[in-house]
């Protein structure tokens, strides 16, 4: 990881022409909700002590959310603040990631619930990939059970995603019909969920009402659209199979012993990260 996580610093920390490669669009979305999870996933089928743990966040309003790493959000907003506030450096903007913090869950998902669609975007190597695609059509079944989350009356419910089978506990007096990840369709919003097995779990920890706008950062231009959600798990299990071209930016050359290094440390960690989320990935 250590040189996975240097690879991805010299890439963003880019100066002079590559910097000119953000773009100026940079959108603002309002949400009615802020909600922090803990993610927990145990990504190894054989040793239950491999787990990947990450404080998320999920930005949600009536109309549209999104999901990814607090860190992540965290770096995001520092990293706008030297866009609109650059540093020069031999007459081009400069671009550093010192003090920035590193997420350890990479993907993002942007859920848009006027055209029911979600959007996901992941790093692979140090290539980012998105698409978009319909947001899963969920068959929740709801239970009786009810509990309190966060000082919210939940009610539980249940369904199969992707080859687990869920257990959801969700706040009708949060009227959205969001949730962590890809998750959605209740009748309000979800504090809590897991899969019966207990390998990945989705709890909350917090959760503030907020009324101001919300930009994201400007995007790189160098991002990698697919066409769907299919596109997307052939070009992973490419990545599972041979991940070194994936160590190969597009804007920058890198010495090819550092490629070769990193590449081989995700070849390792990828192997025992033998439990996806998502089992049909």
């Amino acid at each position: 990881m250590v040189y996975w996580g240097l690879l991805l610093a010299l890439l963003l920390s880019a100066t002079g022409n590559d910097a000119k490669k953000i773009t100026k669009e940079i959108p603002e979305e309002k949400y009615s909700y802020v909600i922090y999870y803990d993610f927990i996933g145990k990504v190894n089928k054989e040793d239950s002590t491999r787990v990947v743990t990450e404080r998320m966040i999920l930005l949600s309003g009536q109309n549209s959310s999104k999901y990814l790493s607090h860190n992540k959000f965290l770096a995001d907003s520092m990293i706008l603040d030297q866009y609109n506030n650059p540093k020069m450096m031999n007459g081009a903007p400069s671009f550093s990631m010192q003090g920035i913090p590193k997420a350890k869950v990479n993907h993002q998902v942007s859920k848009n619930f006027s055209n029911n669609t979600y959007k996901f975007n992941n790093v692979l190597g140090v290539q980012q990939f998105f698409f978009s695609d319909s947001l899963p059509g969920l068959n929740w079944k709801l239970e009786v059970e009810k509990k309190e989350v966060l000082g919210y009356v939940c009610q539980k419910a249940s369904t199969h995603f992707s080859g687990r089978d869920y257990i959801a506990w969700f706040a009708s007096a949060i009227p959205i019909p969001d949730g962590p990840y890809k998750f959605s369709g209740l009748p309000g919003l979800i504090l809590e969920i897991y899969d019966t097995k207990g390998e990945y779990k989705f709890l909350s920890v917090g959760l503030e009402k907020v009324t101001k706008i919300i930009t994201d950062p400007p995007k790189n231009s160098t991002l990698k659209e697919l066409k769907n959600g299919s596109d997307y798990k052939t070009v992973y299990k490419k990545f599972k199979n041979n991940p070194g071209p994936f160590f190969e930016p597009d804007n920058m050359k890198l010495p090819p012993e550092l490629i070769e290094r990193a590449a081989k440390n995700a070849s390792e960690m990828l192997k025992l990260q033998n439990n996806p989320l998502e089992l049909d990935e």
